[in-house]
C-alpha cells in the first residue's frame, strides 16, 4: 500500500516480470519490487542511497509508518506484505541473498542459545 501525505492511500499490485534482473525467488518479494521498480526505477533513488538509508527510513510498525506520514515527517509510506518463511527458504535453496530489510522475523531467537556452544561444566556465575 502507498500512503502519500495528503492523499488517499493506494494499493499497488506488481506482477512478477520475468525480465527483472534478479532470480525469480527474489522477484516475487514485495520488498524487491518496491526497491527495484518503485524506489530505484520510478523514483530514481539508486541502490547505494537505499543501502545507506539516505532519505529513506525503515520502520517495522504500520501504525508508526502511517503516523510519520501524517505528521509530515515522511512524504510517503509504503506498507508491504511481510516476507514469508517459505519465500526465504526458496531464495536460500537457489543460493540467493535476501534483499535489505526483507527478513525481519519476531520473536527473535536468542543468538547465544543457537550459535554458541553450551558447556555443561561452565560456571555461569563467573561468565557474567
Amino acid at each position: 500500500m502507498v500512503v502519500p501525505g495528503d492523499k488517499d492511500a493506494w494499493v499497488l499490485r506488481v506482477d512478477t516480470d520475468p525480465r527483472l534482473p534478479m532470480h525469480k525467488s527474489l522477484a516475487q518479494l514485495d520488498v524487491s519490487n518496491l526497491h527495484y521498480l518503485v524506489i530505484e526505477k520510478f523514483l530514481g533513488v539508486d541502490r547505494e542511497a537505499q543501502e545507506t538509508q539516505k532519505n529513506i527510513t525503515y520502520v517495522k510498525d504500520t501504525a508508526d509508518a502511517l503516523a510519520r506520514v501524517q505528521r509530515g515527517e515522511a512524504q510517503v509510506g509504503f506498507i508491504m506484505n511481510p516476507t514469508r518463511v517459505d519465500q526465504v527458504l526458496e531464495a536460500a535453496d537457489h543460493g540467493q541473498t535476501m534483499p535489505q530489510k526483507s527478513s525481519f522475523f519476531h520473536p527473535k531467537i536468542a543468538s547465544g542459545l543457537v550459535i554458541n556452544p553450551i558447556n555443561p561444566d561452565e560456571d555461569l556465575d563467573k561468565a557474567w
